[in-house]
């Protein structure tokens, strides 16, 4: 965002990434972001954010930006709103389509997490994994099989590993 407003153009709804977007792990929230979105919601635009992360750690930023509008998380499975935390809108994986997922990548040698609520179910704990849950406030919850949890309403599954397979993994 370079702060500047395009003045003939009436912007209704505003939606904003986050991670490589408004921010990033060495750049935080720029006070430019910060002046532009005040700019819009000056001129009654609504703004919030959509965003892969968990609705959690996307309302660490949510609050950092003043964001009042339904949050749009975990990569468009959950709508929730910021203020109250009520969840308004999900889309969970259905028990087989988990299982699918998780089978499939048993070939990849992928580490997987699955996301439940607010926690992440693994089958071990990595450096990655305690980093993550650290840094998102995530409790980890270590499973024999990930197959378990499929019943659990799982929202997303996230493969880890090296960035090529993964990019392989993901174009098949």
């Amino acid at each position: 965002m370079n702060g500047e407003l395009n003045s003939n153009m009436t912007y209704k709804l505003v939606a904003l990434d986050l991670d490589g977007t408004i921010r990033s792990d060495e750049h935080p929230i720029s006070k430019i972001t910060i002046d532009t979105i005040r700019k819009l919601r000056e001129r009654g635009a609504i703004v919030t954010i959509a965003t892969g992360r968990t609705f959690a750690s996307a309302m660490q930023c949510a609050s950092d930006l003043g964001i009042t509008a339904p949050i749009v998380s975990f990569q468009g499975a959950l709508v929730s709103d910021p203020v109250t935390g009520q969840e308004l809108w999900k889309r969970e994986l259905s028990a087989s389509e988990a299982i699918d997922v998780i089978e499939s990548s048993v070939p990849w040698g992928m580490h997987l997490v699955a996301y439940v609520g607010h926690d992440i179910y693994v089958t071990s704990v990595t450096a990655w994994v305690r980093q993550y849950a650290e840094r998102n406030g995530i409790k980890t919850i270590i499973v024999d099989d990930l197959r378990s949890v499929a019943v659990l309403g799982v929202m997303r599954i996230l493969a880890v590993g090296d960035e090529d397979v993964v990019a392989l993994m993901e174009s098949t």
